[in-house]
Order: C-alpha cells, then sequence, then structure tokens
C-alpha cells in the first residue's frame, strides 16, 4: 500500500488552532481536552477518543487544557475498503469516537512510531500490516461501515482523475448503474453528492499545489479541472474562507 506520510506521539501543548494537512488524519488523544471547529460543526474530545478526519474537510484544532498528549498519523488516500472510515461518511457517522479498546489502539500507535523511527529490514512492510491493523480496530469501533465496491471505485476514480471534466451520467455510465443509482449510493454512503466529492478532490490538490509548488494561480487552475479562475476562486473561497493567493501566503 504504503500512503503512510508520518505518525508521532508528541505531549507539547501546540496551541496553532488553524493549520493545513495534505492527508487524512487520525488522532488518538491520550491526555487533555480539545476542541475542533469542522466547517459549522464543533466538536469537544477529552482524554481516550480516537478522532478521525478527511483530506477533504476542514478543520481547525483548539486545545483547552494545560496538558494535551496524542499519537497523530497522517495518510494519503487509499483505494481499499479497509480504510473506507477515513472518507466514508454514513449517516449518524461521528468524527469523535470513545474507542471500547483504548488499549489496543494505544499499543499499534505506539508500535507505529517505534517502526516509523526504525531501520530495521521490511520496514514498510511492517508499516503497512499495522495501518492495516490499525483500521480493523477502527472499523470493529464502528461497525456500521459497509464494504461497497461501487463507491469505492467511484472515489478512486475521482480521486485520481479530478483533472478530468468527469460527470455523473460519464461515471454512471463506466460502472454500468444508472446515474440515480450512482447519486443514491454514493451520498448514502460517503454523505457526499459525487460532484461535491469532485469539488473537493480539486479544492484540496489546489490547496498542496498551492503550499508545496511555486507554480502560478493560473496554471493551477487549469491542472485542478477548473474551468476558469474566476469559477475556482469563488469556489476555493467558499471552501476555505480565503482566496487561493491568502492561502498560499499563509500556509507556504
Amino acid at each position: 500500500m504504503n500512503e503512510l506520510q508520518e505518525v508521532y506521539y508528541s505531549s507539547e501543548p501546540n496551541r496553532k488552532s488553524t493549520h493545513y494537512h495534505d492527508s487524512h488524519q487520525i488522532i488518538l488523544i491520550v491526555k487533555g481536552r480539545i476542541r475542533i471547529t469542522l466547517d459549522k460543526t464543533v466538536i469537544e474530545a477529552g482524554e481516550k477518543s480516537l478522532l478521525i478526519f478527511s483530506r477533504y474537510e476542514n478543520h481547525s484544532v483548539e486545545v483547552l487544557s494545560e496538558e494535551y498528549e496524542r499519537y497523530v498519523l497522517r495518510i494519503s488516500p487509499v483505494s481499499d475498503s479497509l480504510f473506507s472510515p477515513l472518507s466514508y461518511r454514513p449517516q449518524g457517522f461521528s468524527n469523535c469516537i470513545s474507542p471500547r479498546r483504548f488499549d489496543t489502539l494505544e499499543a499499534i500507535f505506539k508500535e507505529l512510531c517505534r517502526e516509523y523511527e526504525s531501520n530495521e529490514p521490511h520496514r514498510e512492510d511492517m508499516l503497512d500490516l499495522l495501518c492495516r491493523k490499525l483500521m480493523i480496530s477502527v472499523k470493529r469501533e464502528s461497525p456500521s461501515y459497509e464494504e461497497n465496491p461501487l463507491v469505492l471505485a467511484v472515489q478512486k476514480r475521482l480521486e485520481a482523475d479530478y483533472a478530468q471534466p468527469l460527470t455523473l451520467t460519464a461515471l454512471a455510465l463506466e460502472h454500468s448503474v444508472s446515474p440515480s443509482k450512482l447519486s443514491h449510493e454514493f451520498k448514502r454512503v460517503t454523505g457526499w453528492a459525487v460532484m461535491e466529492y469532485l469539488t473537493s478532490c480539486r479544492i484540496a490538490s489546489a490547496k498542496a499545489m498551492l503550499t508545496h509548488s511555486p507554480l502560478p494561480v493560473g496554471e493551477i487552475v487549469s491542472l485542478c479541472g477548473f474551468s476558469d479562475s474566476s469559477n475556482f476562486s469563488r469556489t476555493f473561497k467558499a471552501h476555505t474562507g480565503m482566496t487561493p493567493l491568502d492561502f498560499r501566503k499563509k500556509f507556504k
């Protein structure tokens, strides 16, 4: 697989509330309390909480306690049903879980951190196995996640080919289903409309380019599949609250 970007443990009470990471994230809080603003939703989470954020969900974190110990895992999108909790948002989903098997999750994170810092033979294979073990544990904590090959395949297509002029009708034809069937299944499983998800893929990729590349905004527009600069700027600000140039100044 391995799409793992980083994993670490920290006891630093970092109070930086506005930040950006081009990844899905899983956070296991060992001690302390935080407040997360996720678009228009506010979540407070305490110790022994598990938090899951998609690459496509804007969020900020405010630390509410003097102590704040946590494990953080960041991973790129993975086209594997085992990793569906990172991007599936079915009805009733919560970004914050109070795990019944906290000790099991903490032990996996500890092992992940040790392996990530090591130079042992087969390090990448072991990290892959541990990530999969972690996701099995997460899915056991939230058994409502279903295996949905259609939705997974469409997500994979959108994440890989976001720059192309994709449409709901064309995607449905590719997968031999009606547009209404695809629309209903995708929304039910992910919580997103198909074209909303495509736009989120485009915005996420634009954020990464603005942050990690010197490309001019005009070039990023076409590389991310937007029709013109005005449409891009309007959509980008609606998703992030900032213009593309303001975002680049803040996070580059």
